[in-house]
């Protein structure tokens, strides 16, 4: 387990080789529902990252609201942490459950690799 400062957000990262694959449980889920299954599948041939959303799992709890945008700047955090936004050969590709689809939609648009270059 790793963790991303302001707030911590929990994360594991697996495997190596892109795109890699950032995983985004859905909401009230944590990381393990990937982790165990998807992250060592994936991570035999590509990186493999499962983040806890903020408020849940081991990623620091918050006494205030927070909505999609804020779990979009959590996302973007670990993608910018582990340089997976900017060079084409480390992207990351996002599954996500659907309550998490929204965000992993934001966090795409807002990704600077998908701005400059498409596909």
């Amino acid at each position: 387990m790793t963790t991303l400062a302001s707030p911590r957000i929990s994360y594991d990262e697996l495997g190596s080789g892109g795109p890699a694959l950032l995983f985004l449980p859905g909401w009230c889920g944590g990381r393990e529902v990937c982790s165990p299954i998807c992250c060592p599948r994936v991570a035999q041939s590509r990186r493999a990252v499962a983040l806890d959303w903020r408020g849940h799992g081991q990623s620091e709890r918050s006494d205030s609201d927070f909505g999609t945008a804020e779990l979009v700047a959590d996302a973007l955090g670990v993608i910018d942490r582990l340089g997976l936004g900017a060079d084409r050969s480390r992207r990351a590709v996002t599954p996500a459950g659907s309550p998490s689809s929204c965000g992993a939609a934001s966090a795409r648009r807002a990704c600077p690799a998908s701005r400059s270059s498409t596909g």
